[in-house]
Protein backbone atom coordinates (compact mmCIF):
# COMPACT_ATOMS: atom_id res chain seq x y z
CA UNK A 1 0.00 0.00 0.00
CA UNK A 2 2.72 2.50 0.77
CA UNK A 3 4.50 1.62 -2.32
CA UNK A 4 1.39 2.43 -4.54
CA UNK A 5 0.94 5.70 -2.40
CA UNK A 6 4.40 6.71 -3.48
CA UNK A 7 4.23 5.64 -6.75
CA UNK A 8 0.46 6.83 -8.17
CA UNK A 9 -0.60 9.02 -4.89
CA UNK A 10 -3.57 6.24 -4.71
CA UNK A 11 -4.26 2.69 -3.37
CA UNK A 12 -5.40 0.54 -5.68
CA UNK A 13 -6.77 -3.33 -5.60
CA UNK A 14 -5.74 -4.09 -9.23
CA UNK A 15 -2.30 -2.49 -8.90
CA UNK A 16 -2.02 -4.07 -5.27
CA UNK A 17 -2.34 -7.72 -6.66
CA UNK A 18 -0.03 -7.26 -9.70
CA UNK A 19 2.82 -5.61 -7.46
CA UNK A 20 2.75 -8.72 -5.34
CA UNK A 21 2.76 -11.23 -8.11
CA UNK A 22 5.88 -9.64 -9.94
CA UNK A 23 8.28 -9.24 -6.66
CA UNK A 24 11.46 -10.71 -7.63
CA UNK A 25 13.10 -13.23 -6.22
CA UNK A 26 16.44 -13.09 -4.33
CA UNK A 27 18.43 -14.47 -7.40
CA UNK A 28 16.95 -11.63 -9.26
CA UNK A 29 17.86 -7.90 -10.25
CA UNK A 30 15.01 -5.48 -9.25
CA UNK A 31 15.82 -3.64 -12.79
CA UNK A 32 16.36 -5.74 -16.19
CA UNK A 33 15.31 -5.14 -19.49
CA UNK A 34 12.79 -8.08 -18.86
CA UNK A 35 11.47 -6.48 -15.73
CA UNK A 36 11.25 -2.70 -16.71
CA UNK A 37 6.93 -3.98 -17.55
CA UNK A 38 7.08 -5.37 -14.39
CA UNK A 39 4.19 -3.77 -12.02
CA UNK A 40 6.89 -4.08 -9.10
CA UNK A 41 10.16 -2.80 -10.41
CA UNK A 42 7.81 0.08 -12.34
CA UNK A 43 6.39 1.33 -9.34
CA UNK A 44 9.46 1.38 -7.49
CA UNK A 45 11.16 3.48 -9.95
CA UNK A 46 8.22 5.75 -10.16
CA UNK A 47 8.51 6.05 -6.30
CA UNK A 48 12.03 6.59 -6.49
CA UNK A 49 11.54 9.02 -9.00
CA UNK A 50 8.99 11.20 -7.26
CA UNK A 51 10.84 11.25 -4.12
CA UNK A 52 13.64 12.43 -6.04
CA UNK A 53 11.80 15.11 -7.74
CA UNK A 54 10.86 16.11 -3.89
CA UNK A 55 14.33 16.26 -2.82
CA UNK A 56 15.33 18.34 -5.84
CA UNK A 57 12.71 20.72 -4.85
CA UNK A 58 13.81 21.02 -1.28
CA UNK A 59 17.47 21.25 -2.45
CA UNK A 60 16.69 24.28 -3.61
CA UNK A 61 15.07 25.85 -1.25
CA UNK A 62 18.16 25.66 0.91
CA UNK A 63 20.33 28.88 1.45
CA UNK A 64 24.11 28.97 0.89
CA UNK A 65 24.94 28.72 4.58
CA UNK A 66 22.47 25.58 4.86
CA UNK A 67 23.89 23.89 1.95
CA UNK A 68 27.50 24.49 3.60
CA UNK A 69 26.26 22.83 6.75
CA UNK A 70 24.63 19.75 5.48
CA UNK A 71 27.97 19.52 2.98
CA UNK A 72 28.54 16.17 5.26
CA UNK A 73 26.39 13.10 3.86
CA UNK A 74 25.31 11.78 7.11
CA UNK A 75 23.94 15.16 8.03
CA UNK A 76 22.43 15.68 4.80
CA UNK A 77 20.42 12.40 5.21
CA UNK A 78 19.10 13.20 8.33
CA UNK A 79 17.97 16.46 8.03
CA UNK A 80 16.02 15.22 4.28
CA UNK A 81 14.67 12.15 6.69
CA UNK A 82 13.36 14.82 9.20
CA UNK A 83 12.09 17.09 6.49
CA UNK A 84 10.40 15.07 4.09
CA UNK A 85 8.11 12.37 5.00
CA UNK A 86 8.18 10.46 1.75
CA UNK A 87 11.83 10.30 2.03
CA UNK A 88 11.61 8.63 5.43
CA UNK A 89 8.95 6.36 3.95
CA UNK A 90 10.80 5.12 0.75
CA UNK A 91 13.92 4.09 2.55
CA UNK A 92 11.17 1.75 4.66
CA UNK A 93 9.45 0.60 2.02
CA UNK A 94 13.15 -0.35 0.60
CA UNK A 95 14.49 -1.53 3.54
CA UNK A 96 11.32 -3.98 3.85
CA UNK A 97 11.43 -5.74 0.57
CA UNK A 98 15.37 -5.44 -0.62
CA UNK A 99 16.25 -6.62 3.04
CA UNK A 100 13.66 -8.40 4.13
CA UNK A 101 10.79 -9.57 1.96
CA UNK A 102 12.93 -10.46 -1.03
CA UNK A 103 15.66 -12.29 1.01
CA UNK A 104 13.23 -14.78 2.48
CA UNK A 105 13.11 -18.34 2.41
CA UNK A 106 10.74 -19.74 -0.44
CA UNK A 107 8.81 -21.50 1.94
CA UNK A 108 7.86 -18.54 3.73
CA UNK A 109 7.44 -16.24 1.14
CA UNK A 110 5.00 -18.32 -0.57
CA UNK A 111 3.02 -18.39 2.33
CA UNK A 112 2.67 -14.52 2.49
CA UNK A 113 2.46 -14.19 -0.97
CA UNK A 114 -0.47 -16.49 -1.64
CA UNK A 115 -2.18 -15.65 1.33
CA UNK A 116 -2.38 -11.71 0.54
CA UNK A 117 -3.02 -12.35 -3.48
CA UNK A 118 -6.13 -14.77 -2.55
CA UNK A 119 -7.14 -12.33 -0.33
CA UNK A 120 -6.98 -9.51 -3.22
CA UNK A 121 -8.29 -11.71 -6.05
CA UNK A 122 -11.66 -12.11 -4.24
CA UNK A 123 -11.93 -8.29 -4.10
CA UNK A 124 -10.82 -8.31 -7.92
CA UNK A 125 -14.09 -10.53 -8.65
CA UNK A 126 -17.76 -9.59 -9.20
CA UNK A 127 -19.62 -8.00 -7.88
CA UNK A 128 -16.99 -6.84 -5.25
CA UNK A 129 -14.56 -5.10 -8.01
CA UNK A 130 -17.31 -3.62 -9.87
CA UNK A 131 -18.66 -2.05 -6.60
CA UNK A 132 -16.02 -1.09 -5.06
CA UNK A 133 -12.25 -1.59 -6.84
CA UNK A 134 -13.33 -0.55 -10.32
CA UNK A 135 -14.23 3.03 -10.47
CA UNK A 136 -13.70 5.76 -8.20
CA UNK A 137 -16.36 5.37 -4.86
CA UNK A 138 -19.71 7.09 -5.08
CA UNK A 139 -19.75 6.43 -1.13
CA UNK A 140 -18.29 6.88 2.23
CA UNK A 141 -18.95 5.54 5.19
CA UNK A 142 -19.17 9.14 6.40
CA UNK A 143 -22.75 9.53 4.28
CA UNK A 144 -24.19 7.98 7.72
CA UNK A 145 -23.18 11.19 9.05
CA UNK A 146 -25.77 13.13 6.30
CA UNK A 147 -28.39 11.06 7.53
CA UNK A 148 -28.07 8.56 4.58
CA UNK A 149 -28.70 4.52 5.28
CA UNK A 150 -26.19 2.29 3.92
CA UNK A 151 -27.28 -1.31 2.74
CA UNK A 152 -25.14 -3.73 1.57
CA UNK A 153 -26.82 -6.72 -0.87
CA UNK A 154 -24.69 -9.46 -0.71
CA UNK A 155 -26.08 -12.38 0.74
CA UNK A 156 -23.94 -15.19 2.07
CA UNK A 157 -25.89 -17.60 0.13
CA UNK A 158 -25.63 -16.51 -2.98
CA UNK A 159 -21.53 -14.61 -2.63
CA UNK A 160 -19.95 -16.62 -0.02
CA UNK A 161 -17.44 -16.24 1.47
CA UNK A 162 -16.37 -13.17 -0.37
CA UNK A 163 -19.61 -12.08 0.17
CA UNK A 164 -19.10 -12.15 3.92
CA UNK A 165 -15.46 -10.20 3.89
CA UNK A 166 -16.36 -7.57 2.03
CA UNK A 167 -19.11 -7.09 4.40
CA UNK A 168 -16.74 -7.37 7.44
CA UNK A 169 -14.41 -4.81 5.70
CA UNK A 170 -16.43 -2.33 5.10
CA UNK A 171 -18.36 -2.66 8.56
CA UNK A 172 -14.54 -2.45 9.79
CA UNK A 173 -13.92 0.50 7.98
CA UNK A 174 -17.57 2.12 9.30
CA UNK A 175 -16.96 1.77 12.85
CA UNK A 176 -13.42 3.57 12.51
CA UNK A 177 -14.93 6.70 10.75
CA UNK A 178 -17.94 7.00 13.19
CA UNK A 179 -15.74 6.84 16.15
CA UNK A 180 -12.79 9.14 13.96
CA UNK A 181 -15.66 12.37 13.79
CA UNK A 182 -15.94 15.11 15.90
CA UNK A 183 -19.15 15.24 17.94
CA UNK A 184 -19.00 18.81 18.15
CA UNK A 185 -19.44 19.08 15.05
CA UNK A 186 -21.77 16.69 13.96
CA UNK A 187 -23.42 14.47 16.55
CA UNK A 188 -26.01 12.84 14.15
CA UNK A 189 -27.13 9.68 15.90
CA UNK A 190 -26.94 6.61 13.84
CA UNK A 191 -27.04 2.95 13.81
CA UNK A 192 -25.62 0.02 12.79
CA UNK A 193 -27.65 -3.30 12.26
CA UNK A 194 -27.08 -6.89 10.89
CA UNK A 195 -29.47 -9.71 10.54
CA UNK A 196 -27.49 -13.12 10.96
CA UNK A 197 -25.28 -11.38 12.67
CA UNK A 198 -22.68 -13.91 13.28
CA UNK A 199 -21.90 -13.85 9.87
CA UNK A 200 -19.97 -10.19 10.56
CA UNK A 201 -18.30 -9.86 14.15
CA UNK A 202 -14.83 -9.95 14.01
CA UNK A 203 -12.14 -9.47 16.87
CA UNK A 204 -12.27 -5.91 17.13
CA UNK A 205 -16.51 -5.21 17.89
CA UNK A 206 -15.86 -5.47 21.60
CA UNK A 207 -13.36 -2.68 21.30
CA UNK A 208 -16.15 -0.84 19.33
CA UNK A 209 -18.67 -1.51 21.12
CA UNK A 210 -16.99 -0.58 24.64
CA UNK A 211 -17.21 3.25 23.41
CA UNK A 212 -19.92 3.11 20.84
CA UNK A 213 -22.33 4.51 22.68
CA UNK A 214 -20.26 7.67 23.58
CA UNK A 215 -19.73 8.11 19.32
CA UNK A 216 -23.68 8.28 19.36
CA UNK A 217 -23.66 4.62 17.55
CA UNK A 218 -26.56 2.14 18.47
CA UNK A 219 -25.90 -1.19 17.55
CA UNK A 220 -28.31 -3.82 16.97
CA UNK A 221 -27.50 -7.50 15.99
CA UNK A 222 -29.61 -10.63 15.45
CA UNK A 223 -28.83 -14.35 15.77
CA UNK A 224 -30.34 -17.46 16.82
CA UNK A 225 -28.61 -18.91 19.55
CA UNK A 226 -24.95 -18.41 20.78
CA UNK A 227 -23.09 -21.22 19.88
CA UNK A 228 -23.25 -19.47 16.06
CA UNK A 229 -21.11 -16.70 17.13
CA UNK A 230 -18.72 -19.35 19.10
CA UNK A 231 -18.43 -21.11 15.44
CA UNK A 232 -18.36 -17.94 13.84
CA UNK A 233 -15.96 -15.99 15.45
CA UNK A 234 -13.06 -18.96 15.67
CA UNK A 235 -10.05 -19.43 17.34
CA UNK A 236 -8.97 -20.89 20.47
CA UNK A 237 -10.80 -18.10 23.04
CA UNK A 238 -13.39 -17.81 20.89
CA UNK A 239 -16.01 -18.07 23.63
CA UNK A 240 -14.11 -15.05 25.91
CA UNK A 241 -14.30 -12.96 22.95
CA UNK A 242 -17.56 -13.75 22.06
CA UNK A 243 -18.70 -12.65 25.93
CA UNK A 244 -16.82 -10.16 26.09
CA UNK A 245 -18.87 -8.62 23.22
CA UNK A 246 -22.03 -9.70 24.42
CA UNK A 247 -21.50 -7.76 27.84
CA UNK A 248 -21.02 -4.74 25.91
CA UNK A 249 -24.55 -4.92 24.37
CA UNK A 250 -26.80 -3.15 27.16
CA UNK A 251 -29.93 -4.23 25.88
CA UNK A 252 -30.99 -7.98 24.63
CA UNK A 253 -34.15 -9.37 24.01
CA UNK A 254 -34.47 -13.15 24.00
CA UNK A 255 -37.15 -14.99 22.21
CA UNK A 256 -38.26 -18.65 22.30
CA UNK A 257 -35.13 -21.15 21.92
CA UNK A 258 -34.25 -24.72 21.94
CA UNK A 259 -30.56 -24.25 22.59
CA UNK A 260 -29.59 -24.98 25.51
CA UNK A 261 -26.50 -23.10 26.61
CA UNK A 262 -28.62 -19.51 24.74
CA UNK A 263 -31.40 -20.46 27.41
CA UNK A 264 -29.09 -20.96 30.40
CA UNK A 265 -27.27 -17.89 29.52
CA UNK A 266 -30.28 -15.66 29.29
CA UNK A 267 -31.57 -17.08 32.71
CA UNK A 268 -28.03 -16.59 34.32
CA UNK A 269 -28.22 -12.87 33.06
CA UNK A 270 -31.76 -12.32 34.49
CA UNK A 271 -30.55 -13.24 37.73
CA UNK A 272 -31.54 -15.02 41.09
CA UNK A 273 -33.72 -13.99 43.96
CA UNK A 274 -34.65 -15.64 47.02
CA UNK A 275 -38.57 -16.88 47.33
CA UNK A 276 -40.06 -17.71 50.38
CA UNK A 277 -40.43 -21.21 51.07
CA UNK A 278 -42.95 -22.94 53.83
CA UNK A 279 -42.59 -26.22 55.08
CA UNK A 280 -45.47 -28.53 57.40
CA UNK A 281 -45.30 -31.23 59.54
CA UNK A 282 -48.44 -33.31 61.60
CA UNK A 283 -47.29 -35.32 64.44
CA UNK A 284 -50.14 -37.65 65.58
CA UNK A 285 -48.87 -39.57 68.44
CA UNK A 286 -49.87 -39.62 72.36
CA UNK A 287 -50.10 -35.67 72.05
CA UNK A 288 -50.95 -34.26 68.73
CA UNK A 289 -48.63 -31.43 67.00
CA UNK A 290 -48.51 -29.10 64.16
CA UNK A 291 -45.52 -27.09 62.89
CA UNK A 292 -45.19 -24.52 60.13
CA UNK A 293 -41.38 -22.88 58.90
CA UNK A 294 -40.25 -20.65 56.72
CA UNK A 295 -37.40 -20.58 55.06
CA UNK A 296 -35.95 -18.45 52.24
CA UNK A 297 -34.64 -20.46 48.97
CA UNK A 298 -32.48 -19.32 46.48
CA UNK A 299 -34.14 -19.76 42.94
CA UNK A 300 -33.90 -18.48 39.45
CA UNK A 301 -36.30 -15.76 38.18
CA UNK A 302 -36.60 -17.42 35.00
CA UNK A 303 -35.85 -21.15 34.36
CA UNK A 304 -33.65 -22.13 31.33
CA UNK A 305 -36.61 -24.16 29.94
CA UNK A 306 -38.98 -21.53 30.28
CA UNK A 307 -38.04 -20.02 26.56
CA UNK A 308 -38.42 -22.93 25.13
CA UNK A 309 -42.62 -22.24 26.01
CA UNK A 310 -42.26 -18.84 24.46
CA UNK A 311 -44.67 -18.08 21.90
CA UNK A 312 -43.22 -17.67 18.29
CA UNK A 313 -45.80 -16.09 16.35
CA UNK A 314 -48.28 -16.93 13.72
CA UNK A 315 -51.80 -18.17 13.65
CA UNK A 316 -51.60 -20.77 16.01
CA UNK A 317 -50.13 -18.02 18.29
CA UNK A 318 -52.69 -14.95 17.11
CA UNK A 319 -49.63 -13.59 15.45
CA UNK A 320 -48.31 -12.81 18.86
CA UNK A 321 -44.46 -12.84 19.46
CA UNK A 322 -42.95 -13.37 23.34
CA UNK A 323 -39.90 -12.37 25.07
CA UNK A 324 -37.54 -11.33 27.79
CA UNK A 325 -35.92 -7.97 27.77
CA UNK A 326 -33.08 -7.31 29.76
CA UNK A 327 -31.94 -3.84 30.27
CA UNK A 328 -28.31 -3.08 31.94
CA UNK A 329 -28.66 -0.14 34.57
CA UNK A 330 -32.55 0.10 33.68
CA UNK A 331 -34.50 -1.58 36.19
CA UNK A 332 -38.11 -1.62 33.78
CA UNK A 333 -40.28 -3.28 35.69
CA UNK A 334 -41.24 -3.58 40.03
CA UNK A 335 -37.46 -3.09 40.33
CA UNK A 336 -35.77 -5.58 38.20
CA UNK A 337 -33.91 -5.05 35.31
CA UNK A 338 -36.05 -7.67 33.19
CA UNK A 339 -39.60 -7.65 31.80
CA UNK A 340 -41.76 -10.37 30.26
CA UNK A 341 -43.00 -8.59 26.66
CA UNK A 342 -45.55 -9.46 23.65
CA UNK A 343 -44.87 -8.20 20.03
CA UNK A 344 -47.75 -8.36 17.64
CA UNK A 345 -46.94 -9.14 14.34
CA UNK A 346 -49.62 -7.46 12.86
CA UNK A 347 -48.69 -4.25 14.45
CA UNK A 348 -49.42 -1.58 11.96
CA UNK A 349 -47.25 1.97 13.37
CA UNK A 350 -49.73 5.11 13.33
CA UNK A 351 -49.91 7.07 10.38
Amino acid sequence: MDLCKLAYGQVTVTRMFDIVQTIPKADEPIKTDTNKSKAFAQAFEQARQNVNDQIDQWARTLSDSERAALADDILFEIKLLETLPDARLLKDVDQFFIDNFITLSDKTRSIIEFSFAAFLFRLLREPIYSLFCHRPSTLTPEDSLDGKIILLNLPIKLYHKVGRDIQVLFKYIWQRAMEKRNLTQNSWPVFLWADEAQHFIHEKDAEFQATARSSRVATVYISQNLPNYYACMGGAKSEYRVKSFLGTLATKIFHANADLETNRYASELIGDIYFEEESQSTTVAENFSKTKSQSLKLERLVRPEEFVQLKTGGPLNNFLVEGYLHRQGDRVLKGFNHVKMTFSQQYQPPQ
